[in-house]
């Protein structure tokens, strides 16, 4: 495959998980917006009541967290949709959260279990997608010509 070629199937791959990205959070905050929550802040309030209730921080820190992936998760869809190395970079970044808080790439794996896949099917394929977009953004980017450089937009 050319330079070219790559370039282009990067920044293809760059755009779908961009948009995957915004749709994660354009479908979370027209649901939180529709069971009559304020996004994000609902998070918190919950997380703290949590705290309040039981004596423990971790609800809490765990709706931090939350929160603060969600707003990384605009920041890497911005990015990758406009094919900024940069947002390459957010996406390894978020890797271990995503995992830790069970917040797939592929957003509708976290809503398919009502459909009755089990949840050991569910945590293959949230491994799957995330193997693939590793794979997509950085694996099938780079150049075949030994130099070590990556096949992205330099942005």
């Amino acid at each position: 495959m050319s330079k070219g070629m790559g370039r282009v199937a990067v920044n293809r791959w760059m755009m779908l998980w961009g948009v995957m990205d915004l749709a994660a959070l354009l479908f979370y905050t027209v649901s939180s917006v529709l069971q009559g929550w304020i996004p994000l802040a609902h998070d918190i309030a919950s997380g703290m009541a949590i705290q309040q209730r039981h004596g423990s921080v971790l609800p809490l820190l765990v709706s931090i967290l939350d929160v603060t992936l969600m707003l990384s998760m605009l920041v890497s869809g911005i990015l990758l949709v406009k094919r900024s190395r940069l947002g390459r970079y957010v996406v390894i970044a978020q890797l271990p959260f995503r995992i830790l808080l069970v917040m797939p790439s592929v957003f509708f794996l976290e809503h398919m279990g009502w459909t009755g896949f089990s949840p050991a099917v569910l945590t293959v394929l949230m491994a799957l997608g995330e193997i693939l977009k590793l794979w997509s953004l950085w694996g099938k980017g780079r150049r075949s010509d030994g130099s070590g450089r990556d096949g992205g937009s330099g942005q």
